[in-house]
């Protein structure tokens, strides 16, 4: 369990890496936040996307929304809300990171932008809970 949860944050600084790009950090509440993908990270450290994809049938479509140090996600579909808390973790200019807490579990979430080949940046959230790896932009 120890490796596993190691491996998740590795993964996703790895994924925070690839998030930086413009210089100019960004909130958790600068904008209301859409899931673009979701993936779960197994005991054997793989990482299976489960949305978007063929198969996603029965995965929320998500929102998040944070303000004043708490943040809701919202499925759409089910209406369900999930409430949780975050504080900022640390600063700079590639982004701002956070620890979170939701229904007991605490993770890890990072903003910043994500720089495409075509020079576009576009803001994006990424949270790790569990064993979920949540990307919203």
């Amino acid at each position: 369990m120890k490796t596993h949860a190691i491996s998740a944050l590795a993964v996703l600084f790895a994924l925070l890496t690839l998030c930086s790009g413009c210089g100019t950090s960004m909130e958790l509440d600068a904008q209301d936040w859409t899931l673009s993908q979701l993936s779960r990270i197994t005991a054997e450290d793989e990482i299976t996307e489960l949305y978007p994809g063929d198969d996603a049938d029965g995965v929320p479509q998500l929102t998040c929304f944070a303000g004043q140090g708490t943040f809701t996600l919202t499925d759409q579909i089910h209406g369900t809300r999930w409430q949780g808390s975050y504080q900022v973790l640390n600063h700079s200019s590639s982004g701002t990171g956070y620890t979170l807490t939701i229904d007991g579990q605490t993770g890890t979430a990072m903003v910043s932008y994500t720089r495409y080949a075509s020079e576009d940046s576009v803001p994006t959230l990424v949270m790790q809970l569990g064993e979920y790896l949540f990307t919203f932009q």
